[in-house]
């Protein structure tokens, strides 16, 4: 049902294959790539109807895991923006970030944006991205 991209961070790449960004979605991919970037995702050949794209330093809440099987069975929508919160320097911050992509969606080379502009986009607001904590 989902092919997951695991991007590395800015810094210093977390190599473990059992991080978080990984371990977060327990069965649910079909297949796990570990890409530098977004031009990576573009050449792989995607066999499973979505693909998400997640960067190491982070991970999906239990809530978000839960709700994804119903959105990739259910929805119309050809991208899911998910919402993403983060501590900086104390202050909350929370961004809203496209991250899950039918297979036939296209990435732009420096962002998380699709080259397409005429597509479908639905805004999940079942849990969160999170950065994780043991990956600094």
């Amino acid at each position: 049902m989902l092919t997951l991209f695991v991007v590395d961070s800015t810094g210093v790449p977390v190599l473990n294959d059992n991080i978080k960004a990984i371990t977060s979605f327990r069965d649910m991919p079909h297949e796990i790539f570990r890409v530098k970037n977004y031009f990576e995702i573009n050449k792989k050949e995607k066999t499973a109807p979505w693909y998400g794209v997640i960067y190491d330093n982070e991970y999906i809440e239990e809530e978000l895991y839960a709700s994804l099987e119903y959105f990739f069975k259910l929805c119309t929508a050809d991208v899911l923006v998910i919402m993403k919160k983060i501590q900086d320097e104390g202050e909350l911050r929370v961004f809203k970030s496209p991250r899950f992509f039918r297979q036939h969606v296209r990435l732009q080379e420096n962002s998380l944006l699709p080259t397409d502009n005429d597509l479908q986009f639905e805004t999940i607001l079942n849990g969160w991205i999170l950065d994780d904590p043991d990956s600094v």
